[in-house]
């Protein structure tokens, strides 16, 4: 597990703010520090601490390579947004425009490729080309395998996910952003169709309106409040080394593994397609909207039954906003 950059929590909780957004994540964490940047305020709430889950625990790139054609539009505002973060924040946030390369080791995965970069990069005017199998060797050095070709994008990069989040909380503090770890949101109270405020562990807080940033956990909270949010996790495990001298600066995917190179010189390390999709209770709740997934490659993919089914099974019944909980997450904050 990654060594997160802890963050202070604000002491003084507000009676009223304008935007309560539960998540500290980066998701939460970005849209605070937007708001605030914009003159809105906001309060923050987080159930454990800034950047304690996916949010620094995730690869770090920072890419438009193998989107989504829907994606592409947001995430050249987002790769904006990142060339400018340190400036932005005043503190290292990791981010270094390193490119990343995606090999092709069989004919089959190169037209995949190349279709990919047909379809999108002249629609989207990405910074992005095919290279052949020996300048791909040559732009990924240290190779024992030959490569049919690969996709490659100099304009991608990557950043520290334990030292950004929590680096983007401490500026969105100096803009006025009020922030609570450990304190779960229990739930939205309304007037008519009109948020008027959230309940905390901690108390009340009236707002006029709210941010969900809650990520694996936000299916869940929304269920108490009765929204369909039709949502499936799965689970993937990244291994990280020491600092190596490789000499490997881009990030790569190519054969079973991908890979990038931290700021502190080791590498995060992962299966590229090793996930588990655990069997849960919601995998029958939602066949038509998990249907679509049936289309993946599951090449690597474990699909197992195991304890989360019954802690799962256990949580989906609702609870009232004065109720203690016990098990962990179910009050997403």
């Amino acid at each position: 597990m990654p060594i997160i950059d802890l963050i202070t929590s604000d002491l003084e909780m507000p009676a009223a703010t304008t935007v309560a957004v539960i998540g500290g994540g980066v998701i939460g964490v970005a849209t605070a520090l937007e708001l605030a940047a914009r003159g809105v305020p906001v309060a923050l709430f987080e159930k454990g601490i800034i950047a304690g889950e996916q949010s620094s625990r995730n690869w770090g790139w920072c890419r438009q390579m193998g989107r989504d054609s829907r994606e592409i539009p947001l995430i050249l505002e987002s790769l904006k947004i990142w060339r400018g973060m340190n400036e932005r924040i005043g503190a290292e946030s990791g981010y270094r425009q390193s490119g990343i390369i995606y090999l092709a080791e069989t004919d089959a995965e190169l037209a995949a490729q190349e279709k990919w970069h047909g379809d999108n990069a002249k629609a989207y005017g990405l910074d992005k080309r095919m290279v052949s199998g020996p300048e791909a060797e040559a732009l990924q050095p240290g190779s024992t395998r030959k490569w049919k070709g690969a996709l490659y994008t100099s304009a991608d990069g990557r950043a520290e996910p334990s030292l950004a989040v929590p680096a983007m909380a401490r500026a969105a503090q100096k803009l006025g952003v009020k922030i609570f770890q450990g304190c779960a949101v229990r739930g939205i109270e309304t007037t008519g169709t009109r948020v008027t405020s959230i309940v905390t562990e901690k108390g009340v807080v009236a707002c006029e309106q709210v941010v969900l940033a809650g990520g694996a956990w936000s299916r869940r909270f929304l269920h108490n409040l009765d929204i369909a949010f039709p949502q499936l996790t799965v689970v993937n495990s990244v291994m990280r080394t020491a600092a190596l001298n490789a000499g490997v600066e881009k990030g790569c995917s190519g054969g079973k593994f991908a890979f990038r190179k931290r700021l502190d010189g080791g590498y995060t390390i992962s299966h590229r397609q090793g996930s588990v999709a655990d069997i849960m209770p919601d995998s029958f709740r939602l066949p038509r909207e998990c249907l679509p997934a049936c289309r993946l490659n599951w090449s690597g993919w474990a699909v197992a039954v195991g304890e989360r089914f019954c802690d799962e099974d256990r949580w989906t019944g609702g609870w009232e906003l004065d109720e203690e909980q016990h098990l962990d997450g179910v009050c997403s904050g």
